[in-house]
């Protein structure tokens, strides 16, 4: 793969956890999700943050897919603070409290996905959901891209075959106008 095609991927807790060894669907998706992020040359954007939710909630299989990252050079850590002008547009474009906190609790996904540039992989379309509805209000979240290992109509494995690119329909943003 062309080296300019290489992205650091931040990819979220609830893929880590759910990349078990059993044959459950989301299970399986998660697993060749992450396989093919090792063999495509892609990179681990790891924060501080994440590196902690994946100390709690990453299952065997991803730890030892972890390991094998590490291994290669294929993680990039590093400590990020709190955007802090971000989490208040995001508290101040929730509909609800529970969107907040949702919103809060997955924010280091997005402030990490800013620092490298890169998209975010997770399960959690919940949260997706309310960044998605925050774009209207909050420009900093319109170019984030977003995948869904778990979900068909995301085609990962192709995304991740062809450069993890910013196609317009990946980003939070899609279809919100000024």
């Amino acid at each position: 793969m062309d080296p300019s095609l290489r992205k650091a991927l931040v990819i979220d807790a609830s893929v880590a956890g759910s990349a078990g060894t059993s044959s459950y669907p989301d299970s399986i998706k998660c697993r060749h999700f992450l396989n093919r992020v090792l063999r495509v040359c892609h990179r681990l954007a790891f924060s501080h943050a994440l590196e902690s939710e994946w100390t709690r909630h990453a299952s065997r299989f991803a730890r030892r897919w972890l390991t094998a990252m590490t291994d290669r050079g294929k993680v990039e850590r590093f400590q990020l603070k709190q955007d802090v002008r971000l989490r208040a547009e995001i508290t101040l474009a929730a509909r609800s409290d529970g969107e907040r906190r949702k919103m809060l609790d997955d924010a280091h996904l997005i402030e990490a996905a800013r620092h490298v540039n890169g998209p975010v992989a997770s399960g959690d379309d919940k949260a997706r959901n309310c960044f998605r509805e925050a774009t209207h209000s909050v420009r900093g979240l319109r170019a984030v891209v977003w995948v869904n290992p778990m979900a068909d109509a995301d085609r990962t494995l192709h995304w991740l075959n062809g450069g993890a690119q910013a196609e317009p329909d990946r980003c939070l943003g899609f279809g919100v106008e000024d």
